[in-house]
């Protein structure tokens, strides 16, 4: 009768673990850092695109600002 109740005791905290979530060697905490960091991938490459649409507005502004300020002068 011990051996049953040490069984069915060991039986259910495994599934109870599995039903959790609870991973032994850590297989869970892996997958979820990987996903993190795909996801934050594309907000970066967006982020630096704008960043370089920017610069070339404020470019291409500043040759007009020189374009007008030499016509000007003249």
């Amino acid at each position: 009768m011990k051996k049953a109740v040490f069984l069915l005791t060991i039986i259910m905290l495994v599934s109870l673990g599995a039903l959790t979530g609870c991973s032994l060697f850590g297989g869970n905490d892996t997958n979820t850092n990987t996903q993190a960091s795909n996801e934050e991938a594309p907000k970066k490459e967006v982020e630096t695109e704008e960043k370089e649409k920017d610069t070339k507005d404020k470019k291409v502004e500043e040759l007009k600002n020189n374009e007008e300020s030499k016509k000007e002068s003249n």
